[in-house]
């Protein structure tokens, strides 16, 4: 949710402007329950916390590609 540019929420708005069927999974360490409420609302697929394991991240995008 962080970054140098923009923040996560508005890279994942952009990304839906760009492609509204993109299946989009957030990872971040520092994330605010409202934004992820409000990011799940517009279309989120997933959320997976840093750090995570591979087992889990394959969890996460196996229920977003279905």
């Amino acid at each position: 949710m962080i970054m140098p540019v923009m923040s996560g929420k508005e890279c994942f708005e952009m990304l839906l402007k760009t492609n509204p069927s993109a299946r989009v999974i957030l990872s971040s360490v520092f994330t605010q329950e409202k934004d992820l409420d409000d990011m799940k609302q517009m279309g989120l697929h997933g959320f997976i916390g840093k750090p995570y394991r591979k087992d889990e991240l394959s969890r996460v995008v196996h229920q977003a590609l279905q």
